[in-house]
């Protein structure tokens, strides 16, 4: 018997589980030394979300192969407009030093 769904809660920050939302982070030396790597990493998340937006059929496919489910529990666990979601934001009740938290 499911008690509550929170996939489906309008509410983005009730859906955080262990892997959503994803987190990007960066050794401070690599940063100073090679912020062309960080740049060229960050670029290629951003074509991946919005490849996943324009393929969303396929999106679903990589996703549940990637969790060893099928294309019906990607709905379920984690909505049925995750391609949706798939994308970098540095907002700022997301984006803080860890003093800040």
């Amino acid at each position: 018997m499911q008690v509550i769904s929170l996939a489906q809660t309008p509410d983005p920050f009730l859906q955080v589980n262990n892997e959503q939302p994803s987190t990007l982070t960066v050794n401070g030396k690599l940063l100073r030394e090679h912020p062309d790597v960080v740049d060229r990493y960050l670029a290629q998340q951003v074509r991946g979300a919005h490849w996943a937006w324009n393929n969303r059929n396929a999106s679903r496919i990589a996703l549940a192969q990637e969790t060893g489910t099928s294309e019906y529990w990607i709905d379920e666990g984690h909505s049925p407009d995750i391609t949706d979601r798939l994308d970098l934001s540095l907002d700022g009740h997301l984006a803080k030093p860890l003093a800040e938290r």
